[in-house]
């Protein structure tokens, strides 16, 4: 019974990790008026950080923006309510993605993401046809691939960096989506590893003692970047 409980996860895997982010303090607000009680709550979203950016050969449309603008219309999805007091009219469907809504979430939250997400791979940045599954690698295609993984190592500076916020992250470069649904990636045999540790362990060492914002697991590809970074296993 959830009366009996002193700590609660709220999670979620791609969809359902975006999900958990929208509605984080939104949720905890509803539990706090329903049990009455003091409770440690938390927020775990795997493979739902999806990013804005211009789908691949496109000349720059985003085509899934325009998709989630469209189903929030259509179904008129409540999203996070401080962001969208902050936006203007035209820019609520900012609200929509982590990009902007993120530093609106006051619940500590822990983000599990692949810098080469699979499925914003092919079906948010558009490159459907790359290594290892086609042998061919088009013009432009490096690019754009390599700003993908810029574009989540940015947006995490930027989120960390904030006074207001208690912010982990598991950054990985494997080609997956969704970790936390499989144990043997979780914490088994088949487990992404990061500085060392696994995905389980890194999470479980944020959740008991995080203060601020974590440590981040990260590719030895960008040590510019984050100068914490260690080897991989993925």
């Amino acid at each position: 019974e959830m009366s009996k409980t002193d700590q609660i996860i709220l999670t979620g895997c791609s969809a359902g990790g975006m999900a958990a982010l929208i509605h984080a303090d939104r949720v905890r607000d509803e539990l706090s008026y329903l049990m009455k009680k003091e409770f440690k709550y938390h927020v775990l979203a795997d493979g739902g950080y999806f990013l804005d950016v211009p789908f691949y050969g496109t000349r720059g449309r985003h085509l899934f923006r325009d998709l989630m603008k469209s189903g929030r219309k259509f179904h008129q999805a409540m999203l996070d309510e401080s962001c969208m007091a902050a936006m203007s009219r035209e820019d609520k469907w900012k609200c929509l993605f982590p990009k902007y809504f993120f530093k609106y979430i006051e619940s500590p939250t822990f983000i599990v993401n692949s810098l080469y997400d699979s499925t914003q791979v092919k079906f948010i940045r558009g490159l459907l046809r790359i290594p290892p599954y086609s042998r061919r690698w088009e013009p432009g295609k490096q690019e754009a691939f390599d700003a993908m993984k810029q574009e989540f190592l940015d947006q995490a500076t930027s989120v960390t960096s904030s006074d207001a916020q208690t912010v982990g992250y598991f950054l990985n470069s494997c080609l997956d989506h969704c970790v936390t649904l499989r144990a043997s990636l979780w914490s088994g045999h088949n487990q992404v590893v990061v500085q060392g540790h696994s995905t389980a362990e890194t999470f479980a060492s944020w959740y008991f003692n995080y203060a601020g914002a974590s440590d981040y697991g990260v590719t030895p590809r960008v040590p510019d970047i984050f100068p914490q970074v260690a080897d991989e296993n993925a």
